[in-house]
C-alpha cells in the first residue's frame, strides 16, 4: 500500500503534469522567434545556400527537411515545403521537453532532434549530397551538443536500473553512432 502511494504521488502525478499541463504552447516559441525573423521571409531569403532545418511531421510520420534545395526540388502533395522561414524554424525548434507540438496549416510538427540526433552529421550529408561540396572542402562546427560520459555497467546491477538503461539507450546510441560516423568521414578527408 505504501509503495502504491509512493508511485502515485511521486512518479505518476509529476508525469501527468509534465504530459498534460507543464508544457508551454508552442505559439509562445513562435511569437519569440517572430521578434527577429520577419513573417514574410522565405527560406530563399537566407543568405547561405546550405541552411537546413529538420522537423518531424507527426501526422505523416515522416522527417521533414526544410532548405532552399528541398523547397525547389521536393514538391509532393503531403509535404508543404513552401512554409515561411519563421514556420520552418518554429517547427524545427518545438522540442517536446518544453513545448507542445507546432501546428502549421493542419500539420503537426515536433523538433528536428527526432530526425537528426546528430545535426552536424546531417549538415555534412546535406552539404555533400545536395550542395555538391566535396568532402575535403567541408568543415563542421557543432555548437551546443554534448558528449556524455559513459556510465559503467556493473555485474550486480538491479532490474530497475537495467530497464532505465535500456529505455534511455536508443536515442544516445543513434546520436553517438552518427557522431562517430561523421568523425570517421572527416578523418578520411584529412580533417
Amino acid at each position: 500500500m505504501i509503495l502504491t502511494y509512493y508511485v502515485w504521488r511521486f512518479m505518476t502525478i509529476p508525469l501527468i503534469y509534465w504530459l498534460f499541463i507543464g508544457l508551454e504552447e508552442s505559439t509562445v516559441l513562435r511569437d519569440s522567434l517572430a521578434t527577429f525573423i520577419p513573417e514574410n521571409y522565405s527560406v530563399q531569403d537566407v543568405i547561405t545556400d546550405d541552411a537546413m532545418f529538420t522537423a518531424w511531421d507527426l501526422n505523416n510520420r515522416n522527417p521533414r527537411f526544410f532548405s532552399k534545395w528541398y523547397q525547389e526540388n521536393e514538391q509532393t502533395k503531403d509535404f508543404n515545403n513552401d512554409l515561411p522561414l519563421l514556420d520552418m524554424i518554429w517547427t524545427s525548434a518545438s522540442t517536446p521537453y518544453y513545448f507542445k507540438p507546432a501546428v502549421v496549416q493542419g500539420d503537426v510538427y515536433t523538433a528536428g532532434t527526432y530526425v537528426a540526433k546528430s545535426p552536424a552529421f546531417f549538415a555534412y550529408l546535406y552539404a555533400n549530397d545536395k550542395g555538391h561540396v566535396a568532402g575535403q572542402n567541408i568543415r563542421v562546427v557543432s555548437i551546443g551538443s554534448t558528449s556524455e560520459e559513459p556510465e559503467i555497467i556493473t555485474h550486480n546491477m538491479g532490474l530497475l536500473e537495467w530497464v532505465k538503461r535500456l529505455t534511455s539507450l536508443a536515442s544516445a546510441v543513434k546520436m553517438h553512432t552518427m557522431n562517430y560516423m561523421l568523425d570517421y568521414i572527416l578523418r578520411t578527408n584529412d580533417h
